[in-house]
Parts: C-alpha cells; structure tokens; sequence
C-alpha cells in the first residue's frame, strides 16, 4: 500500500520536528550500541547493511516495540517521539550512507 503524503490539500506543517544527528548519536551510544555494535541477541550490526530490514526499521514506535520485548532498559530507556526520531536519523545516515538514504 502506497501512502503519498504529498497529495495532501492540507497545509504543510513548517514547526514539524526535524531529527538531529547528534542527539541520535547520544541516544544510540547510551540505549543501542550494546547490541548493534556487536550483534548481540541476534540484532542487526551498525556495520553490516546487510543484517537490516530496511522495510521495517522506521516503522513508528519501532524503539516502543523494543520496551516491550524488554530490550531497553534503565535511566532513558522510554524515548519521546523526537528521541526515537532522532536515533532513526542517526541510523539512517550512519547505514544509508552506504548505501541508498533510508530516512
């Protein structure tokens, strides 16, 4: 299903959040490296391209998914919107650039 969020009659919305890279970076140093630095419990690696599902990985509320398999934990670990857009961004250019951009 094609989704063409383009054709709206709606507005645009200018005050719309835009991700930043160096908070992502943060985010994903203190919640995500422990595991996609490494490949631990089967997660897909910050290093390889190949080991990400590119269909699924900016899925809204993909980190909430990750609270509930209880994968995050401690201080920080529920991410607001903008967290869990910020650390998609970092992701996005730190794999997309490899290859084709994701975000």
């Amino acid at each position: 299903m094609a989704i063409l969020a383009g054709c709206s009659n709606s507005p645009v919305d200018s005050t719309a959040y835009k991700p930043n890279y160096a908070k992502g970076k943060i985010i994903y140093e203190r919640q995500c490296r422990s595991c996609h630095d490494t490949g631990k419990q089967g997660a897909p690696s910050i290093k390889n391209i190949e080991d990400w599902d590119t269909t699924t990985l900016f899925r809204p509320g993909i980190t909430q998914q990750h609270l509930v398999m209880n994968l995050l934990k401690g201080p920080g670990a529920a991410l607001s919107e903008h967290d869990e857009a910020d650390v998609l961004y970092y992701l996005d250019e730190e794999i997309g650039d490899r290859e084709e951009g994701l975000y």
